[in-house]
């Protein structure tokens, strides 16, 4: 029987408006015949209709063969939602992670995501274990914190971990396009780590799902920096941007067209309205003159200054998101922050050529 805790309150940048509401997280083991993303992006519509009239607001998370739900809303919706899950014969080994009562998080009525990382359903098995556990030893981790954990676990961590190694970085790169997959795919590849693909969608049923993708670069034995691409179109979605909450440096790869980039910039903005504690912002153009737009622009939307650096190749591309993986950038507006003055105090003259 689902029993949920009272808790403390907790907010986050991702907290709507609401106020405080019953809360699950449980996982169950799920395989649809076919493609899983196909399989929950069918399923929007069923569960957006149940939702919109119970006042229950959930986030599906497929991964391995495993079906993570989060559940926020009113009691009785949930407990609901719980019940249906444990008598479908098509959810196996169900179990609860968390319930408790506390500040809501999502924001629509249903999202879906699906993680492509490699795993077996056994190391998605013991990562459940592992928070179940905890959980009953008295870990007080928010819902949030339980979804990252195994929406985007570490990719270095052993399979019975949880996946949450001590990180020092988190750094995002955004592109109009699939730009800043690219470029992390090609990191990956140079690193010899593995890359994990994610899939998003929202309540919206004409909108198609769309992609992001992480990777973990070893720093140290015990430090890695968290790389993250989204495209433009990701940057909207609740789920997919649920990870940059504690994001310290925003990568913004500049294209050749002035209104996609403009559009770029103004999802970013929305993005850092978002936050916080808004990141670092670094604009990455091929000319000097298109990076000068974009930093002119996104001061306009938001208020706040964004050092470019001009890198003409994607080959320079990656050499910078490397360097800066590494804690190994030597370019002024970096060591401007290693000495405490503000990014818009650097010069113009930091702007750098790179082949």
């Amino acid at each position: 029987m689902l029993a949920p805790r009272p808790r403390p309150a907790q907010t986050t940048a991702a907290s709507p408006a609401a106020g405080a509401c019953t809360r699950v997280v449980c996982a169950s083991v799920w395989m649809p015949a076919g493609s899983a993303v196909e399989a929950l992006l069918a399923l929007r519509a069923p569960i957006l209709a149940r939702n919109q009239a119970s006042g229950l607001r959930s986030a599906y998370l497929h991964a391995a063969g495993w079906l993570v739900q989060w559940h926020e809303g009113p009691a009785e919706a949930v407990r609901a939602a719980w019940a249906e899950t444990e008598a479908d014969p098509a959810h196996r080994q169900a179990r609860v992670l968390h319930a408790s009562h506390g500040p809501a998080t999502l924001a629509e009525p249903v999202q879906v995501t699906t993680l492509h990382a490699g795993d077996r359903p056994s190391d998605v098995a013991l990562r459940l274990h592992r928070l179940r556990r905890e959980g009953e030893q008295g870990w007080t981790a928010e819902p949030g914190e339980i979804w990252q954990a195994l929406c985007a676990p570490s990719l270095l961590a052993a399979p019975e971990g949880v996946g949450l190694l001590a990180r020092r970085n988190l750094m995002t790169l955004a592109s109009e396009d699939n730009e800043s997959v690219e470029v992390l795919r090609a990191l990956a590849q140079r690193c010899g780590v593995r890359l994990a693909y994610q899939r998003h969608a929202g309540a919206d049923l004409r909108r198609a799902d769309v992609g992001a993708a992480y990777a973990d670069l070893p720093v140290s034995l015990s430090v890695v920096t968290r790389v993250m691409a989204l495209s433009r179109r990701s940057l909207d979605q609740g789920l997919a941007c649920l990870a940059t909450l504690q994001v310290q440096q925003l990568v913004v790869l500049v294209g050749s067209s002035q209104r996609r980039t403009q559009e770029l910039l103004q999802e970013l903005a929305g993005l850092l309205r978002r936050l916080h504690t808004p990141p670092r912002v670094l604009l990455v153009a091929a000319t000097e003159a298109e990076g000068q737009a974009a930093q002119a622009a996104l001061t306009a939307l938001t208020g706040l200054p964004a050092p470019m650096e001009v890198c003409l190749t994607r080959q320079a591309q990656r050499e910078l998101v490397l360097r800066m993986a590494h804690g190994q950038d030597a370019s002024p507006f970096f060591q401007a922050l290693a000495d405490g003055s503000a990014p818009g105090a650097v010069a113009a003259e930091a702007v750098s050529a790179r082949r």
